[in-house]
């Protein structure tokens, strides 16, 4: 599985070539999910700023070819920033031991 994550500065244009990818995509403000399996030769975009994560979902590997539209997308993992965020914030209001959440 692909994290949750969004390029701020770029579309990403992904193409299957072998497996099954199951995809799912945020466009902005909690809009509905958009949903969708890729096949081999089947193809998504997903617009700069949305947030989108693909997974596996057959019995083969999986492999994709990804291409961005700027040289300078950034990246942003979503699970990564929510871990520390969330740490933070029960560290600060004195909720938890430190040490147990520092492994978060």
């Amino acid at each position: 599985m692909l994290p949750p994550h969004f390029h701020p500065r770029a579309s990403n244009f992904v193409v299957a070539m072998s497996g099954t990818t199951r995809t799912f995509m945020i466009a902005e403000n909690d809009a509905k999910t958009i949903e969708s399996t890729l096949e081999p030769g089947q193809m998504t975009i997903f617009p700069a700023a949305s947030v989108h994560t693909m997974m596996n979902v057959g019995c083969e590997n999986a492999q994709l070819v990804s291409a961005l539209n700027s040289d300078d997308a950034g990246t942003h993992n979503l699970m990564v920033n929510a871990s520390f965020y969330i740490a933070e914030i029960m560290i600060q209001g004195g909720n938890s031991d430190q040490k147990q959440l520092r492994l978060i």
